[in-house]
C-alpha cells in the first residue's frame, strides 16, 4: 500500500476526531516549533499552536497493478 498526505484545515480535523471518524494516528502536522512532520497521536498541541499549524491527513491507496506483458489484439481495418 502507498500513502498520500493531503493538507486539511484544522476545523475538519477537529470535527473528524470529535465524531471518531478520524484516528489521531492518521493525522500529521507541521509547525515552526517542531522540526519536520509529526504524528498527532505522539504529541500534544495547544490551541494557540493549531492556528499556525498545517495538518495532513494520511490516506491509503492501492498502487496500480504492474503490466502483465500481454499484448492486446490488433483490430483489423475494414476496407
Amino acid at each position: 500500500m502507498k500513502y498520500v498526505y493531503t493538507p486539511v484545515p484544522f476545523t475538519e480535523i477537529a470535527k473528524g476526531l470529535e465524531n471518531k471518524e478520524l484516528k489521531a494516528s492518521n493525522v500529521y502536522f507541521e509547525t515552526d516549533k517542531f522540526d519536520g512532520v509529526r504524528s498527532l497521536a505522539d504529541t500534544k498541541l495547544d490551541l494557540e499552536d493549531c492556528a499556525k499549524t498545517i495538518f495532513y491527513l494520511k490516506k491509503e491507496y492501492s498502487a496500480p497493478t504492474a503490466r502483465t506483458g500481454l499484448t492486446q489484439k490488433k483490430r483489423r481495418r475494414r476496407t
